[in-house]
């Protein structure tokens, strides 16, 4: 991936879903978060305006910080953890909610 920067951006010389990969793949996951640019490109894409990309390419360029670090976690893990995650909480509350409607059928027999 060539380098993405806020001129090129602005001039239309790379496409939105072009610069969220590049930051994806270069920012630190703490600054994808902040900037509401971390998960799949796709989503993300889709619901982020140009002007928002734009913003986060030029905190991205005077913040040193923003870049991946080694002790940064590698974005595809800190994916696969958050969608682990999410596959734990739904299986709980469907979990949840069988139980509930087994109490509710309990009750109901009383």
């Amino acid at each position: 991936m060539t380098t993405v920067s806020a001129e090129s951006f602005k001039s239309d010389k790379c496409t939105k879903k072009e610069a969220i990969q590049y930051l994806q793949e270069n920012a630190a996951v703490k600054f994808l978060q902040e900037q509401k640019l971390f998960g799949k490109l796709q989503a993300i894409a889709k619901g982020s305006s140009k002007d928002k990309v734009l913003t986060a390419l030029e905190k991205f360029e005077a913040d040193p910080d923003a870049r991946k670090g080694d002790d940064d976690t590698d974005l595809n893990a800190a994916l696969e953890a958050t969608k682990a995650l999410k596959i734990k909480e739904a299986e709980d509350k469907k979990e949840a909610k069988e139980a509930a409607k087994e109490e509710a059928l309990a009750n109901a027999e009383k």
